[in-house]
């Protein structure tokens, strides 16, 4: 399919790399039949009308229906619809042709999921167009986040609705849309959320990787190992410190994706309608504040990060020091080694030695 051709939307023509298909023309995707949505209508607080909230599942062929649903209840102050669907295989997009369309139409969304070119790379960007409409895309990266997204705020009705992609199912419970959005209706929030999320797994798994490097420290230590079981240390240090700094990347490019956003949340503040601004400007600190703790945190992870993967090359220093030393010399010869390293070396009074 040719998205120059896709209802007229010609900016997003860009070359790809690979054409993308729909469950109904290839053997490769697997339809859903059902989606994941959410609709979140907020209301003033001089109205005495309470949010309301669905969170509903609905089935393929319901789902155009579902797009067309207006609220019962008219006049919100602020509202948030969204579509969740899982694609493992990034080339199917899970829905028919028809279906997809539908929900660009009705939402007012580019087919980005069309453009290959800026696929798992992370991208992150706003695109403004008349009317005063932002569109947010947040795009997955190959190294750490599942989730993606592309949403698009009307800044007269302060509406915000789009979609939410993962590769893995399990992920839409973790945000936790209902009391986020209760307490921050903005739509930088979607894309922050999806960030804070993927820095929070990566720091997790680079912490538990992390400890690895204090267990090749300690057995570094030891005064009994062969010369094989040196060089599977050194090969485990070497592995880690590879495993840190791929993650290190991941954090660093979600730092990238905050600072853009701090960027595109401040040409809201002073670029959107009074009349919205209004509605949005107390969200909008808390926001600046939320993605300033959010980098800071990334930060901090980075600093741990350098120190980490310096241990590891400390570590693969000795040991290749150890291992010469074996190779060097012969069965039953001592040879000197580090009293610090090995405090027990010299214990008896003699200076530093290593048996062979």
């Amino acid at each position: 399919m040719d998205p120059s051709s896709f209802n007229g939307k010609t900016v997003w023509s860009w070359p790809r790399t690979q054409p993308v298909s729909f469950t109904e023309e290839t053997q490769k995707g697997k339809s859903q039949s059902r989606f994941n949505t959410f609709e979140y209508w907020n209301y003033d607080l001089g109205s005495g009308i309470d949010p309301v909230l669905n969170a509903e599942i609905v089935e393929e062929d319901d789902f155009s229906t579902w797009l067309k649903r207006q609220p019962v209840i008219k006049s919100p102050s602020s509202s948030l619809r969204l579509v969740f669907f899982v694609q493992p295989i990034r080339s199917a997009i899970p829905f028919k042709k028809s279906n997809f369309e539908t929900m660009c139409e009705i939402f007012g969304l580019p087919p980005v999921e069309l453009h290959w070119a800026s696929d798992q790379t992370g991208a992150c960007g706003m695109f403004v167009t008349e009317g005063d409409e932002y569109t947010v895309i947040c795009s997955q990266d190959i190294n750490s986040s599942a989730l993606a997204c592309t949403i698009r705020y009307q800044s007269a009705s302060n509406i915000t609705s789009g979609y939410i992609r993962t590769s893995f199912p399990t992920e839409f419970q973790d945000l936790d849309l209902t009391s986020q959005y209760h307490a921050c209706p903005h739509p930088i929030l979607i894309p922050v959320l999806l960030i804070e999320y993927a820095v929070r797994n990566i720091s997790v798994n680079m912490y538990n990787i992390s400890s690895e490097v204090w267990k090749i420290k300690e057995q570094t230590m030891r005064e009994d190992l062969p010369t094989v079981e040196y060089k599977k240390l050194s090969c485990r240090a070497s592995d880690i410190a590879g495993k840190l700094i791929m993650k290190a990347s991941a954090l660093e490019l979600n730092l990238l994706r905050l600072n853009t956003l701090e960027k595109k949340l401040a040409y809201m503040d002073t670029h959107l309608p009074s009349s919205s601004m209004q509605k949005l400007s107390t969200h909008s600190v808390a926001l600046h504040s939320r993605i300033a703790f959010i980098s800071n945190s990334v930060e901090h992870a980075l600093l741990l990060r350098e120190a980490w993967v310096e241990r590891c090359r400390f570590s693969q220093s000795l040991l290749s020091d150890l291992i010469g030393l074996q190779n060097m010399s012969p069965v039953g010869q001592v040879v000197p080694v580090c009293p610090q390293c090995h405090p027990s070396a010299g214990s008896d009074g003699q200076p530093p030695r290593y048996e062979i």
